[in-house]
């Protein structure tokens, strides 16, 4: 896993995630904001996140059929972890919509003593190596 803020990699050391309600605002005018790209291997990515992701697919399943609507699961035909990779554009959007910030839960240290905040999640990228979260962070006064 590597993070980059304007296309400098920065130590995982120096950065957290918000995890309250405000994730996506960036409302004050007083407060510095930066790109940020966070990218992880498939393998990592599959090790810690597939229990999430197979109780996720189960869970918007059911919500699919019992509502007849149409998801990004669906749109993968429901696939498991490994093969969701071969769906880059529904996966990125399953990833953006409901694993975001679970992931940087299970690797970022929710800390004070963090410089650097990851304030949003505006695209998701996957290929068949790797998931990149892009988005914005602000830094901490």
């Amino acid at each position: 896993m590597n993070i980059s803020i304007c296309n400098e990699e920065v130590s995982i050391d120096n950065i957290t995630y918000n995890d309250g309600l405000n994730y996506g605002r960036f409302d004050s005018s007083e407060i510095e904001v930066f790109p940020y790209e966070y990218s992880i291997s498939k393998e990592e990515f599959v090790s810690l996140m597939s229990r999430s992701y197979e109780e996720g697919l189960e869970e918007i399943r059911k919500d699919d059929i019992n509502c007849n609507e149409v998801s990004a699961f669906s749109q993968m035909n429901y696939a498991d972890i490994n093969s969701a990779f071969g769906h880059p554009e529904a996966f990125g959007e399953a990833v953006e919509t409901f694993f975001d910030r679970e992931l940087f839960g299970k690797t970022l240290a929710n800390s004070e003593a963090r410089n650097y905040i990851i304030n949003s999640t505006e695209k998701v990228e996957v290929s068949n190596e790797k998931i990149t979260i892009i988005g914005r962070c602000f830094r901490r006064k």
